[in-house]
């Protein structure tokens, strides 16, 4: 009775200690497998350059308009929050070697100044809205331009706007 009883284990023993052995090559296939299905990582972020300069081009009151536009940023050009200063020829308004501060995430920069009448603009006694000027710009992953939109509150219209370094 003794041998019959040690022949019906002797194959369950084989059987688990097999699957302790291939348990963790299998468990690593897995793994390579898994692995080869990760998108690839995203390309380093570019840091943001110390000077963007461009235009900016609007169509207000049935007629288009477009000037230059300076930035240029303190610092390393890393993630985080953003200072520096902004010339910005405007058709009412503008803006001549002015702070501005915002965020640069490595794709998206935020800026935020303020516009002032008569300042680097053609016409005298101009509508400046509430002074506030807004500019959301974006770089491609791959690009060096930087392309987005400048807004005044308080005025109508949307400039658009394409910088280099």
């Amino acid at each position: 009775m003794r041998g019959r009883t040690l022949a019906m284990t002797m194959p369950a023993a084989l059987f688990i200690m097999f699957v302790r052995r291939l348990l963790p090559v299998a468990s690593m296939l897995v793994s390579v497998f898994a692995m080869a299905q990760l998108p690839p990582p995203p390309p380093p972020l570019a840091p943001l350059p110390a000077t963007l300069s461009g235009r900016w081009t609007v169509t207000a009151s049935g007629f288009l308009s477009s000037h230059t536009v300076t930035l240029s940023f303190e610092g390393q050009g890393q993630t985080g929050p953003v200072t520096g200063r902004v010339s910005f020829r405007g058709m009412d308004c503008g803006l001549l070697d002015e702070p501005l501060r915002g965020s640069w995430d490595g794709v998206d920069l935020r800026l935020e100044t303020a516009q002032r009448a008569e300042v680097g603009a053609p016409r005298e006694a101009g509508n400046c809205g509430t002074a506030r000027a807004t500019f959301v710009l974006r770089r491609n992953p791959g690009d060096t331009r930087f392309e987005g939109e400048a807004r005044i509150e308080g005025l109508p219209g949307v400039a658009t706007m394409s910088l280099d370094p």
